[in-house]
């Protein structure tokens, strides 16, 4: 996957909506926005998780460890800033199904993007 510095333009949009899985939100009301921000995206499914996984995560997995964690989510630009400045350090993660919140969401959405872009694809 290329680096982030690279496209950071498009992924903005993809960052913004799978920052909220790591939010004080019930994630179940974002699902609908990150199936179709993603789907509507030129990444794969692969490029997709691989955002998700290394490089929104990094950038958000200690809010939960915050006295009173974010909600609303990271601005963009501030998000952004983070996602880059950990491009370079990030090592993908390996055991992915040991953070099963994220995990179980990360499954949700992908299944989502499959359907939607089958349903699309279909309609055309």
């Amino acid at each position: 996957m290329d680096n982030p510095r690279l496209d950071s333009e498009d992924r903005k949009p993809i960052w913004d909506t799978l920052q909220m899985f790591w939010m004080d939100i019930e994630p179940s009301d974002e699902l609908e926005n990150a199936i179709a921000t993603c789907a509507k995206s030129k990444y794969s499914i692969l490029e997709l998780e691989y955002i998700y996984w290394n490089e929104v995560y990094p950038a958000v997995n200690q809010n939960f460890a915050q006295p009173i964690p974010e909600w609303t989510g990271y601005d963009i630009e501030q998000l952004t800033e983070l996602i880059i400045a950990n491009a370079d350090r990030v090592k993908p993660i390996k055991c992915k199904f040991l953070h099963f919140g994220a995990n179980n969401w990360w499954e949700k959405i992908a299944s989502g993007i499959t359907k939607y872009r089958k349903n699309n694809n279909n309609n055309k």
